[in-house]
């Protein structure tokens, strides 16, 4: 077994508008809050990036434009929102230097 003594960091981004499912609907209390679960998860750093105006103009207006869409009905909204976070993720680890990168999700294909 290889044990990597890396540290973590916790990343998280804003894509959509704040409604009665997002975390973030509650400002800095609902922000703590996941600042705790990132550090009690072992990571030393919550990283937070608004990708709102990005994930917009650089990723959903292209995917309507050209008409991406499943089974002619289903808009692709997690394949349009993974580039962003992806790309946010990978510069927040050349910012911070790190050697590693990994991505977890809650195993039911969300985000």
């Amino acid at each position: 077994m290889t044990v990597f003594q890396s540290k973590c960091l916790w990343n998280s981004s804003l894509l959509g508008k704040n409604n009665h499912r997002s975390p973030y609907k509650k400002g800095a209390i609902e922000l703590e809050r996941l600042d705790n679960k990132a550090k009690a998860s072992g990571a030393c750093q919550l990283v937070v990036k608004d990708l709102k105006e990005e994930s917009v103009s650089e990723y959903i207006y292209p995917c309507l434009h050209a008409g991406a869409v499943y089974e002619r009905k289903y808009l692709l909204g997690t394949s349009m929102a993974m580039p962003v976070i992806a790309k946010a993720m990978v510069d927040v680890a050349k910012e911070v230097g790190a050697d590693s990168l990994a991505r977890g999700c809650t195993g039911k294909g969300s985000l």
